[in-house]
């Protein structure tokens, strides 16, 4: 099948639309045709035109000298339509352009963001029709006739928190992509160390508000202790409006985001994991206002239906600041994806969407496996991690993933009979110590084998939070290539572990890491490879099919799970933290450095140089050289012959 070809129209009120179309468009497998009235940006998207129409609203001059007003010019088909005016020229050369390249490009659908006339225009001229859609009341004649007749219907928001009845006479068509924000998946950024004030950003979104300068400037002195940034709104401090063309770094670096409710704020807003105080303006059809109230029942911001008094803005910000959002609920990871997976299925000539959003109860259970290596020295801990995979596992819910375990034994005794899992494999420990390569191998060959479609390594330490499997699997869709790298807690002693409410008023991930918020699936840098451990992380089956695998030239403790994130990074595999993905190593005795493992982090440290140019695990190098036991010698660290042991 030759590639298709997708016309697109962008409403353009507000810079929404085009932000929208900018999330989804690099996940399309096709040719795009651009309808808008808005200029063509510098930097369009490869394999993508676009065509600007003439504008539908301006007054115009007839024939005759007399001005034509649109609004007087029955634009609404006597309430059929919303906006045809009888007579306009801009409004009728506008569909004869769309018309005219539909014929000549034979566009195969037409992904209308938002218009009911340029909808029915396409299904009168025979093109399947993506119609994205908007909350708020929509319930009148022309939008129940547009999602009538359209193929699909996308809504970028999550259809658990927000179901707009104006969408409940075509769920067949509809799907809930979640927000669609063009920061989903990015690195997190360098942002200045606080300062003792606390952060305030307004992010004023380009669609209009009621907001004045002096309503801020208000606030802000209102609220000592404070330091505020404000994007968007005309005249504070007597200057013009402070644009951003990135507000990513912004966006972390805020204590309270103060923004409105316009999809693609809050989607942005999801993506950083901000706490937020969301003032809805006023939009048509109240869709500002729908959203606003949705976030309100979910616990996901503070929402003011006004601007407040300034009085009030101390308690509005505290409020916000003991917000503790959990935006994954807002499902802003692998949206954009979702969105264009619909927009492939219909340009391809599907008659409806099939991807997950739709509801999904009639597909299949996902199948994950989980992986843990163990020996007689963490059988308590694996007891109680098991324990707890059980039980996360046990809802009986219809897209609930089922869970198989696999416990790979490292010991040269066998394992115990009663673990009570699917497989037990038995990787005995070579001279050198526990075959840890060889036995992550074993493990996801039998996880493979067992028919997982996700695998999960869990180390034996560790617990996993009730969520920790369901986010590595949402994780999954979004970046399917993917090794996923989850936050650890490390625990101190004397915790209940089987208590999973417990357990979350501990988290707290090692600072070593990246941490992103739960949701959010952010792609490694080049140099954050290294930052790999193997204590929580999952691939799918088919990326660990296609390799790279652990190397088994590794024996002993350390440098193995570097290796394999080097191999990684070497073969083009992405690493991506995986927000909300927790676990909780339990306490046991140990000690800083590794001494029991000084050997084994020598021998594996100079294979590792060996073939990387460089040495891994310097931090415990550098400790033991200044306890004396190793020095810096021609061709790196090397044993000190003379060293008596500690405390020798």
């Amino acid at each position: 099948m030759t590639r298709p070809v997708v016309g697109w129209y962008l409403h353009h009120h507000g810079g929404g639309h085009v932000a929208r179309f900018r999330a989804v468009r690099p996940h399309v497998d096709a040719d795009v045709i651009v309808f808008s009235s808005r200029a063509a940006p510098d930097d369009l998207p490869a394999d993508t035109r676009w065509t600007t129409l003439p504008h539908d609203a301006d007054p115009e001059t007839r024939a005759d000298g007399s001005l034509l007003d649109p609004t007087r010019a029955d634009p609404t088909a006597s309430g059929a339509l919303h906006w045809a005016p009888l007579g306009h020229r801009g409004h009728r050369d506008r569909l004869a352009l769309i018309a005219e390249a539909v014929a000549r490009e034979r566009i195969d659908a037409l992904v209308v963001d938002v218009s009911a006339e340029v909808g029915l225009l396409a299904r009168l001229l025979g093109v399947p029709v993506v119609l994205v859609t908007q909350p708020g009341d929509r319930d009148d004649a022309p939008h129940a006739l547009v999602e009538r007749v359209a193929a699909a219907i996308v809504a970028p928001w999550p259809g658990d928190l927000m179901a707009p009845a104006h969408l409940a006479l075509r769920p067949e068509a509809t799907v809930h992509t979640g927000g669609i924000s063009r920061h989903d998946g990015r690195a997190l950024p360098e942002t200045a160390p606080a300062d003792g004030d606390v952060r305030v950003l307004v992010l004023a979104g380009g669609g209009g508000h009621e907001v004045t300068a002096a309503d801020v400037e208000s606030a802000r002195a209102a609220t000592p202790g404070t330091r505020w940034t404000v994007l968007g709104i005309d005249g504070v401090d007597g200057r013009p409006a402070v644009l951003a063309a990135d507000p990513w770094p912004a966006l972390h670096e805020a204590d309270v985001v103060i923004t409105w409710a316009g999809q693609n704020a809050i989607a942005d807003v999801a993506a950083a994991g901000a706490r937020a105080v969301v003032v809805p303006q006023r939009r048509p059809f109240d869709e500002q206002h729908a959203t606003a109230e949705a976030l309100d029942r979910a616990g996901l911001a503070v929402v003011e239906t006004s601007w407040p008094s300034a009085d009030r803005w101390p308690s509005v910000i505290a409020r916000a600041l003991e917000l503790r959002p959990d935006w994954s609920r807002w499902q802003v990871a692998g949206a954009a994806r979702r969105a264009a997976a619909v927009v492939d299925e219909i340009a391809r000539g599907a008659v409806a969407p099939t991807i997950a959003g739709r509801g999904g109860a009639d597909r299949p259970r996902a199948h994950v496996a989980v992986v843990t290596l163990c020996s007689t020295a963490r059988l308590d801990h694996l007891r109680h991690q098991l324990a707890a995979v059980v039980r996360d596992a046990g809802p009986d819910r219809l897209d609930a993933p089922r869970v198989g375990t696999v416990v790979v034994w490292l010991d040269e005794e066998p394992a115990p009979a009663d673990l009570g899992v699917d497989v037990v494999l038995h990787v005995p420990p070579a001279a050198d110590g526990f075959r840890l390569a060889a036995a992550r191998n074993a493990g996801a060959d039998a996880a493979v084998a067992l028919g997982a479609e996700l695998v999960v390594f869990l180390d034996a330490d560790c617990v996993p939070a009730p969520e920790l499997v369901e986010r590595y699997l949402a994780a999954s869709r979004v970046e399917p290539e993917a090794v996923l790298c989850g936050p650890v807690t490390y625990l101190p002693p004397g915790v209940d572990v089987d208590d999973p409410a417990v357990l979350a008023g501990l988290t707290a991930p090692h600072a070593a890491r990246p941490a992103p918020p739960a949701g959010a699936v952010i792609r490694a840098g080049d140099d954050d490879y290294r930052l790999f451990w193997s204590l929580s992380f999952a691939l799918t089956a088919e990326a660990w099919s296609t390799g790279p695998r652990f190397d088994e030239e590794f024996v002993g403790y350390g440098g193995e799970d570097t290796d394999f994130a080097y191999a990684l990074r070497r073969a083009g595999r992405p690493l991506a933290w995986v927000g909300g993905a927790h676990a909780y190593h339990q306490h046991h005795p140990t000690s800083s450095p590794p001494w029991q493992h000084l050997d084994d982090v020598l021998r594996n440290g100079r294979l590792f140089a060996e073939r990387w140019g460089e040495w891994p695990m310097t931090g415990w190098l550098e400790a033991f050289e200044r306890g004396g036991a190793v020095r810096r010698g021609p061709r790196g660290w090397e044993p000190v012959p003379e060293w008596a042991g500690v405390g020798g």
